[in-house]
Protein backbone atom coordinates (compact mmCIF):
# COMPACT_ATOMS: atom_id res chain seq x y z
CA UNK A 1 0.00 0.00 0.00
CA UNK A 2 1.97 3.49 -0.96
CA UNK A 3 -0.20 5.28 2.18
CA UNK A 4 -3.65 7.34 2.60
CA UNK A 5 -2.43 10.73 1.02
CA UNK A 6 0.60 10.45 -1.29
CA UNK A 7 2.77 13.53 -1.81
CA UNK A 8 5.92 12.47 -3.35
CA UNK A 9 7.43 9.90 -5.45
CA UNK A 10 11.01 9.27 -6.55
CA UNK A 11 12.20 6.07 -8.88
CA UNK A 12 15.90 4.30 -8.99
CA UNK A 13 17.78 1.51 -7.90
CA UNK A 14 17.65 1.78 -4.44
CA UNK A 15 18.76 -1.78 -3.62
CA UNK A 16 21.66 -2.53 -6.42
CA UNK A 17 19.72 -5.21 -8.36
CA UNK A 18 19.96 -3.37 -11.46
CA UNK A 19 15.60 -2.88 -11.55
CA UNK A 20 13.98 0.54 -10.82
CA UNK A 21 12.12 0.86 -7.23
CA UNK A 22 10.02 3.30 -5.82
CA UNK A 23 9.65 5.00 -3.03
CA UNK A 24 6.80 7.21 -1.93
CA UNK A 25 6.15 9.65 0.88
CA UNK A 26 2.92 10.21 2.28
CA UNK A 27 1.07 13.45 3.57
CA UNK A 28 1.10 11.28 6.93
CA UNK A 29 5.04 11.30 6.80
CA UNK A 30 5.38 8.03 5.95
CA UNK A 31 8.45 6.84 3.30
CA UNK A 32 7.25 3.54 1.98
CA UNK A 33 9.67 1.36 -0.82
CA UNK A 34 8.61 -1.15 -3.37
CA UNK A 35 11.16 -3.27 -5.04
CA UNK A 36 11.16 -3.76 -8.79
CA UNK A 37 11.25 -7.23 -9.84
CA UNK A 38 12.42 -7.46 -12.67
CA UNK A 39 9.13 -8.35 -14.35
CA UNK A 40 7.20 -5.07 -13.80
CA UNK A 41 5.91 -5.69 -10.53
CA UNK A 42 6.72 -4.04 -7.23
CA UNK A 43 7.05 -5.75 -4.12
CA UNK A 44 6.77 -3.85 -0.70
CA UNK A 45 9.84 -3.43 1.16
CA UNK A 46 8.29 -1.62 3.83
CA UNK A 47 8.24 2.07 5.51
CA UNK A 48 12.20 2.94 5.75
CA UNK A 49 11.79 6.14 7.34
CA UNK A 50 8.56 8.06 9.21
CA UNK A 51 8.33 12.09 9.43
CA UNK A 52 5.78 14.79 10.63
CA UNK A 53 4.84 14.74 6.66
CA UNK A 54 6.29 14.49 3.36
CA UNK A 55 6.02 16.69 0.38
CA UNK A 56 9.28 16.35 -1.72
CA UNK A 57 12.03 14.35 -2.16
CA UNK A 58 15.06 14.39 -3.92
CA UNK A 59 17.10 11.58 -4.88
CA UNK A 60 21.21 11.17 -5.80
CA UNK A 61 24.23 10.47 -4.85
CA UNK A 62 24.89 13.11 -2.06
CA UNK A 63 28.08 11.19 -0.73
CA UNK A 64 29.95 10.02 -3.05
CA UNK A 65 29.88 6.73 -2.44
CA UNK A 66 27.80 5.19 -5.94
CA UNK A 67 24.43 4.83 -4.05
CA UNK A 68 21.53 6.74 -4.51
CA UNK A 69 20.62 9.21 -1.50
CA UNK A 70 17.05 11.24 -0.14
CA UNK A 71 16.55 14.83 0.50
CA UNK A 72 13.23 14.86 2.12
CA UNK A 73 11.40 17.94 2.75
CA UNK A 74 8.95 17.88 5.76
CA UNK A 75 7.24 21.26 6.70
CA UNK A 76 5.51 20.00 9.70
CA UNK A 77 8.77 19.37 11.34
CA UNK A 78 10.12 22.26 9.44
CA UNK A 79 13.06 20.46 8.09
CA UNK A 80 14.48 18.83 5.32
CA UNK A 81 16.45 15.43 5.86
CA UNK A 82 19.30 13.34 4.01
CA UNK A 83 18.99 9.49 4.27
CA UNK A 84 22.31 7.64 2.81
CA UNK A 85 21.57 5.03 1.23
CA UNK A 86 22.87 1.66 2.18
CA UNK A 87 22.90 0.26 -1.32
CA UNK A 88 20.65 -2.91 -0.06
CA UNK A 89 17.17 -0.51 -0.68
CA UNK A 90 17.55 0.57 3.28
CA UNK A 91 18.58 4.18 4.15
CA UNK A 92 19.90 5.85 7.31
CA UNK A 93 19.47 9.38 8.36
CA UNK A 94 22.70 11.78 8.16
CA UNK A 95 22.19 15.27 8.63
CA UNK A 96 19.24 17.84 7.88
CA UNK A 97 18.54 21.54 7.91
CA UNK A 98 15.67 24.04 8.63
CA UNK A 99 13.47 24.96 6.07
CA UNK A 100 12.95 29.16 5.96
CA UNK A 101 9.09 28.80 7.59
CA UNK A 102 7.44 26.06 9.29
CA UNK A 103 3.74 24.98 7.72
CA UNK A 104 5.04 26.14 4.40
CA UNK A 105 5.02 22.97 1.58
CA UNK A 106 8.06 23.62 0.32
CA UNK A 107 9.67 21.14 -2.42
CA UNK A 108 13.41 20.31 -2.81
CA UNK A 109 15.26 19.28 -6.40
CA UNK A 110 19.18 17.85 -6.40
CA UNK A 111 21.39 19.06 -9.47
CA UNK A 112 25.18 20.40 -9.29
CA UNK A 113 23.92 24.03 -9.58
CA UNK A 114 27.30 25.69 -8.93
CA UNK A 115 29.47 23.07 -11.36
CA UNK A 116 32.00 21.72 -8.74
CA UNK A 117 31.55 17.60 -9.20
CA UNK A 118 29.31 17.80 -5.74
CA UNK A 119 25.02 17.22 -5.91
CA UNK A 120 23.35 20.25 -4.24
CA UNK A 121 19.77 21.13 -2.94
CA UNK A 122 17.37 23.80 -4.28
CA UNK A 123 14.46 24.42 -1.58
CA UNK A 124 11.20 26.46 -3.11
CA UNK A 125 7.86 27.14 -2.21
CA UNK A 126 4.72 27.70 -4.17
CA UNK A 127 3.96 30.76 -2.21
CA UNK A 128 6.09 33.25 -3.84
CA UNK A 129 9.38 33.11 -6.00
CA UNK A 130 11.96 32.53 -3.05
CA UNK A 131 14.43 29.82 -3.52
CA UNK A 132 17.08 28.65 -1.36
CA UNK A 133 20.68 26.95 -2.94
CA UNK A 134 22.11 24.70 -0.48
CA UNK A 135 25.85 23.27 -1.91
CA UNK A 136 26.87 20.24 -1.53
CA UNK A 137 30.00 19.30 0.56
CA UNK A 138 30.53 15.85 -0.96
CA UNK A 139 29.81 14.08 2.50
CA UNK A 140 25.67 14.02 2.41
CA UNK A 141 25.84 17.75 4.13
CA UNK A 142 24.98 21.23 2.41
CA UNK A 143 26.10 25.00 2.92
CA UNK A 144 23.64 27.59 2.37
CA UNK A 145 24.54 29.48 -0.22
CA UNK A 146 23.35 33.28 -0.20
CA UNK A 147 25.03 34.36 -3.28
CA UNK A 148 22.80 31.44 -5.43
CA UNK A 149 19.74 32.26 -3.61
CA UNK A 150 16.84 34.32 -4.15
CA UNK A 151 15.03 35.00 -0.53
CA UNK A 152 11.72 37.33 -0.35
CA UNK A 153 12.66 37.88 2.96
CA UNK A 154 16.56 38.11 4.17
CA UNK A 155 15.88 36.67 7.73
CA UNK A 156 14.40 33.71 6.87
CA UNK A 157 16.96 31.35 5.24
CA UNK A 158 18.57 27.39 5.71
CA UNK A 159 20.88 27.77 8.33
CA UNK A 160 24.40 26.02 7.40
Amino acid sequence: MAGHDPRAIVLGDFNGDGNPDLIVGDGDGSLIEFLGDGTGQLVPFGEIAHFGSVVSIAMGDFNHDGRLDLAVSDPRAGSVTVLLGAGNGSFQQAWSFSLPMRGIDFHVAAADFNQDGMLDLAVTNDDDASYEVMLGNGNGTFTYAPALSNVMDPNAHCPA
